[in-house]
């Protein structure tokens, strides 16, 4: 998993964002709250990353915040259990 980013902002385009971390170019998706604090490009910038692995795709999500960061993974949790099949029949009264 990654967990963190530190590197050169080199786009930043909503809901994108290209990040240079030593040669590689890392693209991830940020929310507005993100775009709103991040610095001008080509400044130094720390992003703590959540990585969505689907079978289609590899999804990588920057924050400013590590808080931001765990509320948005509690938020996909929540979200993934309440899908899950009831493993208890419903009682009939």
């Amino acid at each position: 998993m990654i967990g963190r980013l530190h590197g050169v902002l080199l786009r930043k385009e909503p809901p994108a964002l290209l990040v240079d971390v030593g040669g590689v170019g890392y693209e991830l998706e940020a929310p507005m709250t993100t775009f709103y604090e991040l610095p001008p490009v080509g400044e130094q910038i720390t992003l703590y990353t959540h990585l969505v692995v689907r079978e289609d795709a590899h999804l990588l999500y920057g924050f400013v915040r590590e808080s931001q960061r765990r509320f948005a993974s509690r938020r996909r949790d929540v979200r993934r259990c309440a899908r899950l099949p009831r493993l208890v029949p419903p009682r009939r009264w």
